[in-house]
């Protein structure tokens, strides 16, 4: 592949990769690996490049090619459409993607879901995007009884990264064994690993009181 061939198939791609971004930015908002980006970004690229080829849209009075410096001619047909296209097409997925979500949608789950292959991101993901508070189940020092904790999640370790299974909780209140909660007072938060967690409760707003 020349260097002229990698950039004409950057300028094919770069409208999936405009329109991942603002469907994440107005919808969705899963946090997705670098893999996942450019898996999306190759699928909406082309599927883009298809639509507005097959359409034949044009806003025309543009040069059919540029030459670049140390390169040859860049075909920039179809260029700017695919661009208008991608930011179009991720306004009104996203926008589509935020409504269902609110009204429950089925498929709106489904696709949080397909994106989203850890239930550790998943769960944690739609806590922080709700503002949900969570109950985290610890071992106490003997491992013979549980320490809760409560509070809102704030930054966690993305599986689909490859991070350290982190997740650190902010407004915290602790439970310790044959005591109630209690606020920890002077305390940003508490860094807790997975390898410490039994479970995680995610609580709605409904019941949100300790």
């Amino acid at each position: 592949m020349t260097s002229e061939d990698l950039v004409n198939l950057v300028l094919v791609l770069a409208p999936g990769f405009v329109a991942i971004t603002i469907f994440d930015a107005f919808g969705q908002k899963v946090k997705m690996s670098e893999w996942q980006w450019t898996t999306w970004s190759v699928i909406c690229g082309v599927a883009i490049a298809l639509g507005v080829g097959l359409f034949g849209l044009d806003f025309g009075g543009k040069p059919p090619s540029i030459a670049l410096p140390g390169l040859g001619p860049v075909d920039l047909r179809f260029v700017p459409e695919r661009l208008v296209v991608g930011a179009l097409a991720g306004v009104l997925l996203g926008v589509g993607a935020r409504f269902g979500r609110q009204r429950g949608w089925a498929w709106s789950r489904l696709l949080e879901r397909r994106l989203t292959a850890s239930a550790w991101d998943l769960v944690l993901n739609q806590a922080v995007r709700s503002g949900f508070g969570v109950e985290v189940a610890t071992s106490s020092a003997n491992r013979t009884a549980e320490v809760l904790y409560y509070g809102f999640p704030s930054v966690f370790g993305l599986e689909s990264e490859a991070a350290e299974p982190w997740i650190y909780l902010t407004a915290v209140w602790r439970r310790q064994p044959s005591e109630t909660y209690k606020r920890l007072e002077r305390t940003d938060g508490v860094l807790l690993h997975r390898g410490q967690i039994r479970r995680i409760r995610v609580v709605v707003p409904s019941v949100q009181s300790v």
